[in-house]
């Protein structure tokens, strides 16, 4: 077995400076950790670690992914890479150039013992053949596992890996908390393994990719990530994953515009069907509606809008409606947790339950509440 090396430490110097200098810097704080899947254990949290300190630790275990075939711009997701490419310095304009000359380049990390390397979707759907570069340069052949489109994830594995590996640790992402500090590692263009801070900026139900179905807590932040970020590690301040890489909100607008990041949240939820089945099977109610408006709210006598998620409608013999399920109810509560808002159901519905699971469902009808039982369905 070869056990990788770290990058000398002025190599890591040299990059590490770089990136910070033209990134955004913010004050460090903790985010609380959970145990990770996959016999992963993440210790408990403990005292801040400075930059440096989690530059060293992730090093070995991210690897820069490069995907020939396909569709060769997809790496960029919502970037718009020429305004991008105007605010850089020459020299750093002309690596990402470099780097994207000859096919797709992401990021990617292992997160379990056996192996398996987390990256985005769109680095990799449709690729003829994929290479992960380790960290002291050399290379591999790569496959995809699973893919899931909708949550923008994918699962590769490297045929006969020949050297140990430490996984990353992989945290409780429903645990942050806006402003803490987070950092991005990853490979832009033809630059070296590179490490960014910023903040978590908020939160947000919506999609992650162009199937446009919602992903829960999407992680909202003023990295600036840079084309070859997308599938790398976000981390807190103990260096565990908290989230992915993804595109940009609503592409490259310069100064104050925010990346859009999965959280590792959907990563646990996914990643072991993705590894046993190769894709993933969504559970759905069968209705579409949204939050209550102010008007809603005052006309049923409720103080707040954070009261429910308003059915405006139903699919015809779905689980909503076979379940007793009215259009003009607000689903006040699902499987005994208050559901306040239609974002926090979609994220609940996502990451607790499966398809064909038996869910109680608590609807507010004509000032009453009701009680229902709906068998889940699976999305189409």
């Amino acid at each position: 077995m070869v056990q990788l090396k770290s990058l000398p430490r002025p190599a890591r110097l040299v990059s590490l400076s770089l990136l910070l200098a033209l990134l955004t810097t913010a004050a460090v704080l903790m985010a609380a950790v959970r145990q990770p899947v996959f016999g992963q254990s993440a210790p408990p949290a403990g005292p801040m670690l400075d930059a440096g300190t989690i530059y060293d630790r992730m090093t070995d275990s991210v690897v820069r992914i490069e995907a020939t075939g396909g569709d060769e711009t997809a790496f960029l997701g919502d970037m718009d890479l020429d305004a991008l490419q105007d605010r850089l310095p020459p020299a750093i304009r002309n690596q990402i150039q470099e780097g994207f000359a000859d096919g797709r380049r992401g990021s990617g990390f292992f997160f379990d013992n056996a192996g398996h390397i987390a990256t985005s979707n769109h680095v990799v759907d449709g690729a003829e053949a994929i290479h992960v570069v380790f960290a002291d340069g050399t290379f591999a052949a790569a496959e995809i596992v699973g893919q899931d489109p909708h949550s923008n994830l994918a699962i590769l594995a490297v045929s006969d890996l020949d050297r140990v590996i430490a996984p990353l640790p992989v945290a409780d992402s429903t645990a942050l908390e806006i402003g803490d500090s987070i950092y991005a590692f990853g490979y832009p263009g033809n630059l070296f393994g590179t490490l960014t801070q910023g903040i978590v900026s908020g939160f947000e139900t919506g999609p992650a990719s162009e199937t446009g179905y919602s992903v829960p807590n999407l992680i909202l932040s003023n990295l600036n990530l840079l084309p070859g970020h997308s599938g790398g590690p976000l981390v807190n301040a103990s260096g565990e994953v908290i989230g992915i890489a993804n595109g940009r909100l609503q592409g490259f607008r310069g100064e104050g515009s925010l990346s859009r990041n999965v959280p590792a949240s959907m990563l646990t939820r996914v990643a072991p069907d993705l590894i046993a089945n190769g894709s993933v099977i969504y559970p759905q109610l069968g209705l579409s509606g949204g939050n209550l408006s102010v008007g809603q709210a005052a006309a049923i006598g409720l103080d707040t809008i954070h009261a429910g998620a308003f059915v405006n409608r139903l699919q015809p013999d779905g689980p909503a409606a076979s379940g007793g399920i009215e259009e003009g109810d607000i689903v006040v509560s699902l499987g005994g947790n208050q559901v306040r808002t239609f974002s926090e159901m979609v994220g609940m519905l996502i990451l607790d339950y499966n398809a064909g699971d038996e869910v109680s469902v608590g609807v507010l009808r004509d000032g009453k509440t009701v009680d229902l039982t709906v068998t889940l369905g699976t999305r189409s």
